[in-house]
């Protein structure tokens, strides 16, 4: 099997905690990024985050088309509508190396 590249072999030193704050500010990002596009709301801020599941020392390199979750956190979020819920945020890679973010299963949702 060939050496996996050094974008990889970097994210397997980072701790799952440190990447779940990475995870976060990226959401934040793509989120602030999709509300422009959509005018959907948006996520401002990450109050509290801890990881769910860590496959970054398991996790093989993506081919092609192929896009991984390396990890999941739990997060609890601040909405740009003023509401917080808890969020999972997943971090993703795909076969270019490109860092992704998705968020999920949104839910005990409270009011401003």
């Amino acid at each position: 099997e060939p050496s996996e590249n050094s974008f990889i072999s970097s994210l397997r030193k980072q701790s799952a905690n440190s990447l779940c704050m990475v995870t976060g500010d990226l959401a934040i990002e793509y989120s602030k990024f999709g509300a422009e596009q959509s005018g959907s709301a948006s996520i401002d801020k990450i109050i509290d985050t801890y990881v769910l599941n860590d496959f970054t020392q398991e996790f093989k390199q993506p081919k092609g088309e192929e896009k991984v979750a390396i990890l999941i956190c739990w997060a609890r979020v601040l909405w740009s509508t003023g509401h917080e819920s808890d969020t999972d945020l997943y971090l993703i890679v795909d076969a270019q190396d490109q860092l992704r973010v998705r968020w999920d299963n949104i839910a005990n949702v409270k009011n401003p």
